[in-house]
């Protein structure tokens, strides 16, 4: 899929940002194990050694550099849609405005190919008013175009096309985001 240059530049900007605050968090843990290195002087060098490997591979985990790793593009239909909420109820549907700030994980099914599925998570956390208005576009049936590094998913209805930058959605005619500007064809 080659992207406009506009929605490239967003993306290696977020991928350089996650990228340097690893690197800045990775770097301060080794200047802190560093300074402290006199700490640990009686532990026997093998323990010392896994000691500070688990400690510099914290930011590799909290930062979510694996699924930075491992995100690829892909373009689908979306399938099925499901939600778990905070106390183990799973559901076929998007929740509604009702379940106001519980936990939730709402999940789609993509077809990617005839032979091909893939299970995304669309969302995980607080649900709110602005989540559902965001989690609205996920409808079984609407292409879905997902960019490795872009904050947002493009779903694309017959009437809607909404921006990978902000999330906004806008006429299906339209060519850049009435909110950000951004452009909206991803095979430009």
């Amino acid at each position: 899929m080659k992207l406009p240059s506009d929605i490239k530049s967003y993306v290696k900007g977020n991928i350089l940002k996650k990228v340097g605050k690893w690197l800045l968090s990775t770097f301060t843990l080794a200047l802190f194990i560093i300074l402290f290195n006199d700490s640990f002087k009686n532990v026997d060098a093998g323990v010392r050694a896994f000691v500070y490997a688990a400690i510099l591979l914290i930011p590799f985990f909290l930062l979510k550099m694996p699924k930075l790793i491992f995100d690829r593009s892909f373009e689908g239909i979306i399938e099925r849609i499901y939600t778990v909420d905070g106390v183990g109820t799973t559901s076929k549907a998007i929740p509604t405005y009702e379940t106001t700030m519980r936990t939730v994980e709402v999940s789609a099914e993509v077809r990617i190919s005839a032979s091909k599925t893939k299970t995304i998570v669309i969302y995980s956390g607080r649900f709110d008013s602005r989540v559902a208005k965001i989690l609205n576009n996920y409808q079984v049936g609407n292409r879905i175009i997902h960019i490795c590094g872009a904050k947002h998913d493009q779903i694309v209805t017959a009437d809607k096309i909404s921006c990978i930058i902000c999330g906004h959605n806008n006429k299906r005619s339209r060519t850049t985001c009435a909110e950000c500007g951004s452009s909206l064809n991803l095979s430009n």
